[in-house]
C-alpha cells in the first residue's frame, strides 16, 4: 500500500493511512524509492493511529519524500491472522510445523 507522508520525527513516520488503526504493518516492511538514493527497505518495529516507527534510520533523508510502501507484517500467529487481518480461513498453521531435523 502507497501512502503519503505527512510528517517525520525520528524514526517515527507519520501517513494517511487512517483505514489502518492497529499494529496491521508491524513486523512488515516500509519501501522508499529515490530517484537520488535508490530504493531503501525499512523493518517496521510498530504501527498504529496513521503512523509507523521504523527500526533503524541510517541516516536517511526522508525529508524530500512525499510517497511510502507499507508492506503488512506476518507473525504467523493465528490469533494475528484471526482478528489483525481477518484471514483465519487462510491461515496453515507455519509455527506447528516442525523442522525438517526434528531428531535432533
Amino acid at each position: 500500500m502507497q501512502c503519503d507522508i505527512v510528517r517525520v520525527s525520528g524514526n517515527v513516520i507519520h501517513c494517511n493511512i487512517p483505514e489502518y488503526k492497529g499494529a496491521h504493518f508491524k513486523g512488515g516492511t516500509m519501501i522508499v524509492k529515490d530517484a537520488e538514493q535508490g530504493e531503501y527497505k525499512f523493518k517496521i518495529a510498530a504501527s498504529g493511529q496513521g503512523s509507523v516507527e521504523i527500526e533503524n534510520n541510517l541516516r536517511f533523508g526522508f525529508a524530500g519524500q512525499r510517497q511510502v510502501t507499507l508492506m503488512p507484517g506476518c507473525d504467523k500467529n493465528f490469533r494475528t491472522c484471526c482478528y489483525s487481518f481477518k484471514n483465519a480461513v487462510n491461515f496453515r498453521g507455519e509455527p506447528a510445523i516442525p523442522e525438517s531435523n526434528i531428531i535432533r
